[in-house]
């Protein structure tokens, strides 16, 4: 049953992975406990996807030639780099090592996701996932006060800023253009939520004087699209569940995060109410969806296991 599960783990957990790990760090200042309790499920997480990537890479190679899995996959260098938030009390300058080996790992998906699937795209196979890859970088300036790597943290920043100004129009033309009409590619629309917010969020994590037309324009579109998709939650919750509800949970986390950054810059009462907002949908959504992997890694799983250890129990009594 073991190897079952293994075999079963999905890449997109490494999204969950990621989305936990960023929640502990916005509990944190609430409660030390909180941050605890995120670390050592994200831990967990992290423990499951090394141990497919390390057994089974001829799986996790067939998965990179797909646009979604390949780009998704870049969740797991992101949740990295967060986790090594956690690790750094514990293990200290090796901490900031594993921290550059994320971000350059990252790189490298991100180049070859580049040339494989964006420079020329089949349109209908583009989803809000190809902002991960790419925007998704800017998880290292969120986390780069943490190593003391602010200015490194602010040039990730206006990479991150500049790729989704030129990404959105990209990535929008295909929604507008072609339908989505499979149910498992339904939720990675969430992914829209995400990009404006880490942005925003990496770039008041590292600037000391932010440029007050950068955190309006990014606050802004991080709220419209915050907004959007929470418009869309009631339609994709009433799916089945597949792999790709991992795209619910990080948009909501940054969401938070960013907002409630924002709010602490201007003072603002209305961002610091819907900051709180934000927060307690994340901890629903994520909390959700890591019970639905539960049922489907380990509860669905062990079912079949169950059912036929009954059966030969039931043929021995005979």
């Amino acid at each position: 049953m073991l190897k079952s599960i293994i075999q079963k783990i999905p890449v997109p957990l490494a999204g969950v992975m990621l989305a936990t790990s960023s929640l502990g760090n916005l509990l944190q200042p609430y409660n030390e406990i909180y941050h605890t309790i995120c670390g050592i499920i994200a831990g967990f997480l992290l423990v499951l996807c090394l141990i497919k990537f390390i057994l089974y890479p001829k799986m996790i190679k067939e998965d990179l030639a797909n646009p979604i899995i390949a780009s998704v996959s870049t969740t797991f260098t992101m949740g990295l780099m967060v986790m090594c938030t956690y690790f750094k009390p514990f293990i200290g300058e090796v901490a900031r090592y594993i921290w550059i080996f994320a971000i350059i790992l990252h790189f490298m998906l991100m180049i070859y996701f580049t040339l494989r699937f964006v420079i020329k795209p089949v349109w209908d196979k583009v989803f809000a996932t190809y902002f991960v890859p790419i925007v998704g970088i800017v998880v290292a300036s969120v986390t780069a006060p943490a190593f003391e790597m602010q200015s490194f943290g602010v040039t990730i920043f206006w990479f991150g800023f500049i790729t989704y100004v030129m990404l959105l129009p990209y990535i929008t033309y295909r929604y507008i253009k072609y339908a989505v009409t499979i149910d498992g590619e339904k939720p990675l629309i969430c992914i829209y939520a995400a990009p404006a917010s880490l942005t925003l969020a990496g770039y008041l994590s590292c600037e000391s004087n932010p440029q007050t037309w950068i955190v309006y324009f990014l606050i802004v579109l991080a709220t419209f699209m915050w907004g959007f998709i929470m418009l869309q939650m009631p339609k994709l919750l009433r799916l089945q569940f597949f792999p790709s509800y991992a795209a619910m949970t990080f948009p909501f986390v940054i969401s938070a995060v960013a907002c409630g950054k924002t709010a602490d810059l201007l003072q603002n009462d209305f961002l610091s109410i819907l900051s709180k907002v934000e927060m307690v949908w994340a901890i629903i959504i994520v909390g959700y969806v890591i019970i639905r992997y539960v049922k489907y890694l380990f509860i669905d799983t062990a079912r079949p296991y169950a059912k036929a250890s009954r059966q030969k129990d039931a043929l021995r009594s005979e």
